[in-house]
């Protein structure tokens, strides 16, 4: 029984590696914007409930293609139109989504995380808190300031999002270069083809004559 090879399966097309990239990107984006959703404070989830959705669109979509150019989808062509415009789609997204997500205090703007730690954790409450600051001088008390935790940077662990996040937008980039070098390619095939249809169209109009001419003889 033969057994066919990671590049085999995903050699298939042009646009099938690039595709697998995306998807496996797009999963490492779900996965860590789900679990950035669970760390973060309910006021501060928003982006990262921004992430789970991209996530789970660019995952579908990503193994769509993928089945498309296993032929489980036949009424859908690989290497058409509508993929060369999933592609533009999913371009645009995650322009958006890289703009949003790496943003300065974004859940994706640092692989590190943010260095406020496990102080503000155990400070502060999980919603509307307050910090009090006071000031001494001499063991006296000179100054007391309130400061709403809103106005301190948000507190981000670190995570591999922000290189996930490019890749699924350098990925969506490329399937569309890949898909014009494919069109270029079967363009190339099918001028070839014409080419030398006309020729053996010829050598078979000159073996006919010549086979006219016999008779005549």
């Amino acid at each position: 029984m033969d057994v066919l090879s990671i590049s085999e399966l995903t050699g298939l097309s042009a646009t099938l590696k690039t595709w697998y990239t995306l998807f496996l990107a797009s999963l490492v984006v779900l996965g860590t914007a789900c679990d950035l959703h669970r760390y973060l404070d309910s006021h501060n989830r928003n982006d990262a409930s921004f992430g789970v959705a991209i996530g789970v669109i660019s995952t579908i979509t990503a193994a769509f293609w993928i089945f498309v150019h296993y032929d489980f989808f036949p009424q859908v062509e690989e290497g058409g139109w509508l993929e060369l415009s999933t592609s533009f789609f999913l371009i645009l997204l995650w322009v958006v989504s890289v703009a949003i997500m790496t943003q300065d205090e974004g859940i994706a703007a640092t692989v590190t995380g943010t260095q406020l730690g496990q102080v503000r954790s155990n400070l502060f409450s999980e919603n509307n808190c307050t910090v009090y600051v006071v000031a001494f001088i001499d063991n006296k008390d000179q100054s007391v300031e309130i400061i709403d935790c809103d106005l301190f940077p948000r507190q981000i662990p670190g995570s591999n999002l922000y290189f996930a996040a490019w890749i699924c937008f350098l990925a969506s980039v490329n399937i569309t270069f890949r898909w014009k070098a494919a069109q270029a390619i079967q363009f190339a095939h099918a001028q070839q083809k014409r080419a030398q249809d006309r020729v053996n169209q010829i050598e078979a109009n000159s073996d006919d004559e010549a086979d006219d001419v016999l008779d005549d003889v």
